[in-house]
């Protein structure tokens, strides 16, 4: 019982840091196509 509990907080801390990695990558993903279309 301990380890699907373990499990289940490794799978949900690599999902949050998976996602907080993501979110800058994003940001820069959206931003770099306005710089071409303001020059």
């Amino acid at each position: 019982m301990k380890s699907m509990t373990f499990q289940a907080s490794l799978a949900a801390a690599a999902m949050l840091a998976a996602a907080l990695l993501a979110t800058p990558v994003s940001a820069q993903t959206q931003t770099l196509p306005a710089a071409p279309a303001q020059a």
